[in-house]
């Protein structure tokens, strides 16, 4: 049974959020708010944040809600990209418990 979340379009309300946290971090461009999403989302390519699914929105609404400023965030692309050249898989889930880990780390120190 497929998921709705996979297959259907992300609604106007969830395209409206995902744009308001990119503008938190001063990401208003399309370029750069594509090539955000894509990384994140570990995709080759994104045209436009209107082709994004529900989940893949929802996804990336959570992970940006979760982060407090902008360096946070373009760690997380930094290290979606380089998995990606690596040819490691860069899921979200696994770039996120990646991420918290440097950040704990830091903390401790």
């Amino acid at each position: 049974m497929t998921n709705r979340l996979d297959t259907e379009a992300a609604t106007r309300t969830q395209v409206g959020a995902l744009c308001g946290e990119l503008n938190r971090f001063g990401i208003r461009g399309h370029a750069e708010r594509v090539s955000v999403c894509a990384a994140l989302l570990d995709l080759d390519e994104l045209h436009s944040t209107l082709d994004l699914t529900m989940g893949e929105c929802g996804k990336l609404i959570g992970t940006l809600r979760g982060l407090d400023d902008r360096d946070e965030l373009d760690e997380l692309v930094t290290r979606a990209k380089a998995a990606r050249r690596r040819s490691e898989p860069a899921s979200l889930a696994g770039i996120l418990g990646r991420a918290a880990a440097a950040l704990a780390s830091a903390l401790n120190r």
